[in-house]
């Protein structure tokens, strides 16, 4: 199979760095070799130095010498101060070479922390680019698996495992509605349906935290770290999908199987479920219910909103005035908290008439229609999931996780090429100034 992108973006990665190694060796065998001439240099000058003082030395004697004539003191001392230039200009020369060496030694001390720098960052790129590639294995592999059965006719599986063709679903379906009243089903299912829509919506609102910490935090971190984040979200619903979607819809049928065989409820059960007295009562408390359940749900989806945008505008702006911008949504919040007071009192005033209408529904029949909800609700997930889109969601994750490492990685090669020059333009400026006095010295005298 070809290269995914994640494996494109690594080798590239490897291939750079592979050349910046070579060049930073390359350019560290230049700067030794310039060292170690340096030092030659300095020896030279040097060697050269002490030989001027010798002969200074031997000048200055030799004006002490008796008996010269006026003429020939003169031209001893004319012999000395040509020695003297000579001497200065030596001492200059072994300066700048000092400097040189200084320098010289700071370049390559500083090129060879490029080289281990490198070095490091190589071994992590094809330590990335290795992992890319078990990732690509490891998607291939779970595309390999939805393409076979069991998984690649498991969607269809799902959705007619709940059509009144399947016998499985016929009879429980039967069953359930031959001992729990519509009124209580129903009622029934929706609160079940409510505590998988309130643990959707607090997983909700966490992504939505999350996303806002990631986007906050893209100038310190880049945006690399988000992209990881996504792609390994995908990954969770794609593997998890290969790895559970079959067991999770054998489980839902042997429910559904075992439904049908379970005891039946006596006749003297069912009369008291469907005595009618009772009955007339329920249901009119199982509309008060179902009233205060719905108005329920309209406030919490109103206080999410209003925590949604709270957050968001606090993310773009944390000294913002809050005031202004949530009135709306909190005049509309105290709106439903009063109606939901109102559709409290209303139900407390029947509660116990469906109380009483659902105690008499045996706990079998009870754990009948939970294992029936159960059943629809996961072979609802099952076929509402199209196996191609977990692999496209991959590739749309992948390509985001490309984009911003190759923006990251430019950004940060940016920021090291400009650190760089700083520092190589600090050793210049040091060097310089520990020579400064002296070299200004001489400089001073023509040196």
């Amino acid at each position: 199979m070809p290269p995914t992108a994640l494996e494109t973006h690594w080798t590239g990665r490897v291939a750079k760095l592979t050349t910046a190694k070579t060049a930073a060796a390359t350019a560290f065998a230049a700067s030794q070799l310039a060292l170690t001439g340096a030092r030659a240099g300095l020896a030279t000058a040097t060697t050269a130095l002490t030989a001027l003082t010798r002969e200074l030395g031997l000048r200055r004697k030799a004006l002490s010498e008796p008996n010269l004539t006026p003429a020939e003191l003169a031209a001893r001392v004319a012999a000395l101060r040509a020695k003297l230039v000579l001497f200065r200009a030596g001492q200059a020369t072994v300066l700048e070479r000092e400097k040189a060496v200084a320098l010289a030694e700071r370049t390559l001390a500083d090129q060879q922390a490029e080289v281990d720098r490198l070095a490091a960052a190589h071994a992590a790129a094809q330590a990335k680019l290795a992992a890319a590639g078990a990732r690509a294995k490891r998607w291939a592999a779970a595309s390999d698996a939805l393409g076979k059965e069991p998984l690649s006719l498991l969607k269809t599986r799902a959705t007619n495992a709940t059509k009144p063709a399947d016998p499985r679903w016929s009879a429980a379906k039967a069953r359930i509605e031959a001992e729990v009243p519509k009124e209580l089903r129903e009622r029934a299912a929706e609160r079940w349906l409510a505590t998988f829509a309130d643990q959707d919506a607090r997983a909700a609102a966490l992504a939505e935290i999350t996303g806002l910490v990631t986007t906050a935090r893209i100038p310190e971190t880049g945006g690399t770290p988000g992209a990881e984040a996504g792609l390994v979200a995908a990954e969770g619903q794609l593997f998890g999908y290969v790895q559970r979607a079959q067991g999770r819809f054998e489980t839902a049928v042997a429910a559904l199987q075992g439904i049908p065989k379970s005891p039946p409820l006596t006749a003297a059960e069912l009369a008291a479920v469907t005595e009618s007295t009772r009955v007339t009562k329920g249901k009119a408390a199982v509309l008060l219910e179902k009233a205060r359940d719905d108005k329920a749900a309209q406030l919490a989806a109103k206080r999410t909103a209003r925590e949604t945008a709270k957050r968001t505008t606090l993310a773009a702006d944390i000294d913002v005035d809050l005031t202004p911008i949530l009135a709306t949504l909190n005049g509309e919040v105290a709106t439903l908290e009063g109606e939901l007071t109102t559709a409290n009192a209303a139900l407390a005033a029947v509660a116990a008439d469906l109380e009483d209408w659902e105690a008499t529904v045996p706990e079998s029949a009870w754990a009948n229609l939970r294992a029936f909800e159960e059943a629809r609700r996961v072979l609802g997930e099952l076929a509402g999931i199209t196996p191609a889109n977990l692999l496209s969601a991959i590739d749309t994750a992948t390509t985001a996780l490309v984009t911003a490492a190759t923006a990251d990685d430019k950004r940060a090669r940016t920021l090291l090429y400009l650190h760089q020059e700083a520092a190589a333009e600090g050793t210049r400026h040091d060097v310089a100034a520990e020579f400064a006095a002296r070299i200004a010295s001489g400089a001073l005298r023509g040196e």
